[in-house]
């Protein structure tokens, strides 16, 4: 008898062992990964999660378009403003008189100017329509304009 066929036999069956060994390892660390789940719970699993990323588009998709929808809003609301104080009469005290710009993202708004005097006081509004009036801007006003756009 031969010894040739036999080295050859106890080679394939030590082979055969360690890919045993380590399939088995393979398994362990699968089955630890998925948290003991086994083959039939993983088509449970990945279903559950098809559902909740489903889910979960339709919640950006949601969130995306009130985004829009608040940018546009946006836009439109008061989101610059500034403050000029000053003193219009060489003989007055004091910087009572003041300017205030209020626009928007569009520069769109209003300008409102008091004026303080010893007789009392004087208010001017002007509408600003993309950063442009259609009256004269004092030097106060287009301060305020300078201010709010900073």
């Amino acid at each position: 008898m031969e010894i040739l066929p036999w080295i050859f036999i106890g080679l394939l069956l030590v082979g055969q062992i360690g890919l045993f060994l380590r399939i088995s390892r393979i398994a362990k660390k699968i089955d630890k990964a998925l948290g003991g789940a086994k083959s039939k719970s993983i088509m449970k699993m990945l279903a559950h999660a098809m559902e909740r990323y489903e889910v979960v588009e339709k919640d950006f998709k949601r969130i995306f378009e009130e985004d829009a929808k608040n940018k546009d809003l946006m836009r439109s609301m008061v989101q610059k403003v500034g403050v000029v104080r000053f003193n219009p009469f060489a003989d007055m005290g004091g910087e009572q008189s003041f300017c205030i710009a209020l626009m928007d993202g569009e520069d769109d708004g209003v300008l409102l100017t008091y004026l303080h005097s010893k007789d009392g006081g004087k208010s001017y509004i002007k509408k600003m329509k993309k950063g442009e009036s259609e009256y004269a801007l004092s030097e106060e006003e287009k301060k305020a304009l300078k201010e709010a756009n900073k």
